[in-house]
């Protein structure tokens, strides 16, 4: 690696997740080496926590200038949204590649080494994806003419920001990105021109990270978010890349498996109740089968056919997996 040249900017957006902020640190500051500090830095926007999240930053400040690690820190003086949040850290990054991580994930032992290593060898890469497809190798590159195939295997993950490393030299800033906030899914801006404008792109299948949370999803209207939100920008990439088969491929998988879990837990207090998610979908959806087999059923069938339906939904779905092998 290129000695006093920053590869890696990690990029930490947190909100009254103290503990989870410790930990995800702590298994980062474990993994900085002498031989690898000068390529890393790492960056935090706190927006406006009410918690211990001020001391937490503090204590590895403290580390960090001891150590001297490439470790920097803020806080919002009014909490600006999560899109805000990663907006203005991006813009304060200095690497070549911008990895937002989740406040509540942890780096698990060597994945750091192994993600900086990914990153050295291959230049030309514009987006990195860690995910646990059942591809043929650990590591598979997609050049340039597989664009498309890369975008599906990444599918409905391109939205989760800890699994996402994009490449900051692809973004065009003549951009007014202030235009994108609000949609709970702005770095989905980032990583679509990363993979549309390099010469690859890889899918990393290894063990680079955790959670501890069973709950991962954000505080956002969700149906809103992945239905007309996350369209609106496909809508924006079909004009520089992004072929319509692709969106509609996305499109189906998450009426097929991410939709109906949500949908069925509808019933109990969730943070989803206030959504009338029938219109919200039809929007989006209406003109896929799959919004009229999978999901539908879900939100129209009483309770008590509802789990019997969506155990038939997890066999079908397993069906077809196995056909398209």
């Amino acid at each position: 690696m290129v000695k006093n040249k920053i590869l890696l900017s990690v990029l930490i957006p947190t909100f009254n997740r103290d503990k989870y902020l410790e930990k995800a640190l702590t298994t980062f500051f474990e993994q900085i080496t002498d031989d690898i500090k000068e390529n890393i830095e790492i960056i935090v926007s706190d927006n406006h926590s009410i918690d211990n999240t001020e001391e937490v930053l503090k204590k590895f400040d403290k580390e960090a200038k001891l150590d001297g690690l490439k470790f920097k820190f803020s806080k919002n003086e009014e909490n600006i949204g999560p899109d805000g949040n990663f907006l203005k850290l991006i813009k304060k990054s200095n690497g070549k590649f911008c990895w937002i991580f989740g406040d509540d994930e942890f780096l698990l032992k060597n994945g750091l080494l192994k993600i900086l290593e990914i990153l050295d060898e291959n230049s030309e890469l514009g987006l990195l994806h860690i995910g646990n497809q059942n591809l043929k190798n650990k590591k598979e590159v997609f050049p340039k003419d597989e664009t498309q195939k890369f975008i599906k295997n990444v599918n409905y993950m391109i939205s989760f920001i800890t699994a996402n490393i994009f490449n900051k030299e692809c973004i065009d800033w003549e951009i007014n990105y202030e235009n994108c906030k609000g949609s709970n899914l702005i770095q989905e801006n980032f990583y679509f021109q990363s993979i549309l404008k390099s010469k690859e792109n890889i899918y990393l299948n290894d063990e680079i990270f955790t959670t501890e949370r069973a709950d991962n999803v954000g505080s956002y209207k969700l149906f809103e978010t992945f239905g007309k939100n996350q369209n609106q920008i496909f809508d924006l990439f079909i004009k520089n890349g992004l072929e319509k088969s692709t969106v509609d491929f996305i499109n189906k998988k998450m009426l097929r498996e991410f939709f109906p879990m949500y949908i069925l837990n509808l019933d109990k207090k969730s943070k989803w109740e206030n959504e009338n998610v029938y219109e919200e979908m039809k929007l989006t959806f209406s003109q896929y089968l799959e919004f009229w087999i999978f999901c539908v059923p879900l939100i129209k069938f009483p309770k008590l056919i509802k789990k019997p339906y969506f155990l038939a939904i997890r066999i079908l779905n397993k069906l077809i997996k196995i056909i398209g092998r």
